[in-house]
């Protein structure tokens, strides 16, 4: 009886936890920094230890579903600058453009992580009551684009009385931290809905994340009316992750083009050259080909190709 009694549980047990789903991490591999924006005086200021603790959960909480975080302090050490307190968001941002025009692929970031912390503490006589609110916001680095935001709920706790200093520092980081995890989590899951989640997607910056759309910004020099529209032709329809074009503004001297996909910017521009040489154009003594971040600066040096018209969509994978 008593050994019929284990099996029964035993076989209880094995089907709940068959039933228990198991959490999949997202695969993103997506870049992010995250930043605190602490201009407002009633903000906690990034050299407190409240701030410390929040950052380190937020980061965590991100690497935990596979983003790859980029450390303010590792950014600061590498290019021997110094972070301060009291930063509007202009300067974050400003920031996280400077350290992608770096030398150094390691401090990149395709996604800005941007949160603000509140917190009070009010003597009621026989307590201390603290209140702690934190709220973030993610933005596009290459697209410039807003992704999203959340607040989490105000949150009232108590602390001993007369908490103050490092007192109400460990009452009021205690707390934070947890809030900030569930304002992580909401934020990863804002990226990850524009991002799609893919595994297969790469970590290069100046290329679309699988969802994440990414401005290219081509100019043209010195390419004949003709050139220049079957040129943008095969981009439209034979690129893979074309998205939309923007109308082009300029001569026949200077043409501005405005490209949107999702292909990273390695991709673009190997098809870009593939498409030179598909044209009759070497791009190595015909045309010269400068990429700065997303933009494109393509020169025709010799003037005419030969008559060949480009169609060879095979070779743009």
């Amino acid at each position: 009886m008593y050994k019929s009694i284990l099996t029964l549980f035993a076989g209880v047990f094995l089907v709940s936890c068959a039933a228990v789903p198991v959490p999949v991490h997202a695969q993103t591999d997506i870049p992010v920094l995250v930043l605190g924006e602490d201009s407002d005086k009633k903000s906690v200021r990034r050299s407190s230890d409240i701030f410390r603790r929040v950052m380190a959960q937020m980061q965590e909480q991100m690497s935990r579903y596979n983003y790859h975080v980029v450390d303010e302090d590792m950014i600061a050490a590498s290019l021997d600058w110094k972070m301060s307190d009291r930063r509007p968001k202009q300067e974050l941002i400003e920031v996280a453009k400077l350290a992608n025009q770096a030398r150094d692929p390691r401090i990149y970031s395709r996604a800005l992580v941007i949160f603000k912390i509140r917190a009070s503490a009010k003597s009621v006589g026989y307590a201390t009551k603290a209140q702690v609110r934190i709220a973030g916001e993610v933005y596009d680095l290459v697209s410039n684009r807003f992704l999203g935001a959340w607040e989490a709920p105000r949150m009232t706790f108590p602390a001993p009385k007369d908490c103050s200093g490092v007192c109400i520092q460990e009452v009021v980081g205690d707390n934070a931290r947890d809030i900030a995890s569930s304002l992580s989590d909401v934020l990863r899951k804002k990226l990850a809905h524009f991002s799609r989640g893919s595994g297969s997607a790469t970590s290069d910056l100046s290329g679309g994340k699988e969802g994440l759309e990414t401005i290219y910004a081509f100019t043209f020099r010195n390419f004949s009316t003709q050139q220049f529209y079957e040129f943008t032709e095969v981009m439209e329809k034979e690129f893979p992750e074309f998205v939309r074009a923007m109308s082009p503004q300029g001569d026949t001297a200077v043409m501005k083009y405005g490209y949107v996909s999702r292909a990273p910017g390695h991709k673009i521009n190997k098809w870009v050259n593939t498409l030179l040489m598909d044209m009759g154009l070497n791009p190595d003594t015909d045309t010269k080909v400068t990429i700065r971040g997303t933009a494109f600066d393509i020169d025709n040096i010799v003037g005419s190709p030969d008559n060949r018209r480009p169609s060879k969509p095979s070779r743009f994978n």
